[in-house]
């Protein structure tokens, strides 16, 4: 529910005629007839024309198969590239966010932490 939120609250900013591209005005608009509509289904055919290729420039083929993780890490970038500079700019850090401690240490090293490296990286899902 918090992502759904933090995107129904996203200002989109569009000129007539851009909405159609705009990912996250499409995605508001999907969570919005899901919410709102009596209908069981929703057709994603805006959804996805919005959603472009990894050229950025046609919609997706929705009929090539993705592996999920590949596709919700790009589903990501992209919706956090298009919230960037709002409110919202932080929404999938908040709400999916973590961070990973990559620790490193030399054989033999002292627990005191003497020989060892640790790096934080962040991320919305791990690798299994």
């Amino acid at each position: 529910p918090a992502f759904r939120e933090g995107v129904l609250a996203a200002r989109v900013w569009t000129h007539e005629g851009e909405e159609r591209d705009d990912l996250v005005a499409q995605l508001q608009h999907m969570f919005a007839f899901l919410s709102l509509s009596e209908r069981r289904a929703y057709r994603p055919s805006r959804w996805a024309h919005a959603f472009k290729d990894e050229t950025g420039q046609r919609p997706v083929n929705v009929v090539l198969q993705q592996d999920a993780q590949e596709f919700f890490s790009v589903f990501c970038d992209r919706i956090e590239g298009s919230l960037k500079g709002s409110k919202q700019e932080r929404l999938l850090e908040q709400v999916m966010g973590g961070r990973i401690c990559h620790i490193i240490s030399k054989k033999g090293a002292s627990p005191d932490g003497g020989g060892t490296r640790e790096r934080a990286e962040p991320f919305y899902s791990l690798s299994l």
